[in-house]
């Protein structure tokens, strides 16, 4: 499919699943505006108690591929305008507080993951381990062990720009990736 029928599509269900999302992107080819698209990305924060409803209203037009805690996929029908076309959802959660801590939501990690491109994340990938880091898409960038033990302590993730920053970049626009 070509970019701006994917694009008109990709808009009609950020809008259709908006009500339901406290923040809803379009990521990956879209985003990137390539000239060809082989899937529709979308990377939600759906509000609380709202993850069945979103899948239950991709159900309506679309036949389900995987079905996980992370990520939603499926397909729609092999007829039709859209034969075929996936619809990838990708789950981000929101910052997490207790006593001691503060974890940042993945918002910003899965964006610029399922942005890609494939070969702009492995860059990522490896200028993050050139400084002792790892990039894990669905908890963000991760920094070594700390003396006392805790393992992986996340760095950036609630937005790209945090994410970029801390790996000593400037911000990257979707279409140049």
């Amino acid at each position: 499919m070509t970019l701006r029928p994917a694009r008109l599509l990709a808009d009609k269900i950020q809008a259709e699943l908006a009500p339901m999302c406290e923040r809803i992107a379009i990521a990956g080819s879209i985003r990137r505006a390539c000239p060809e698209i082989n899937d529709i990305d979308l990377v939600i924060l759906p509000l609380a108690g709202q993850l069945q409803a979103i899948k239950a209203r991709c159900l309506r037009k679309c036949l389900p591929a995987i079905d996980g805690p992370q990520n939603f996929i499926c397909r729609f029908p092999p007829t039709g305008p859209f034969r075929g076309l996936r619809l990838d959802i990708f789950f981000a959660h929101p910052e997490q507080r207790d006593l001691l801590s503060v974890i940042p939501s993945n918002w910003g990690s899965l964006l610029l993951c399922r942005t890609g491109s494939k070969e702009h994340n492995a860059r990522l990938c490896s200028r993050a381990l050139s400084m002792g880091l790892k990039w894990s898409p669905y908890r963000g960038l991760l920094g070594p062990a700390t003396p006392g033990g805790e393992p992986d302590q996340v760095i950036a993730s609630a937005t790209e720009e945090d994410i970029l920053a801390a790996l000593g970049l400037e911000w990257i626009p979707p279409v140049v990736r």
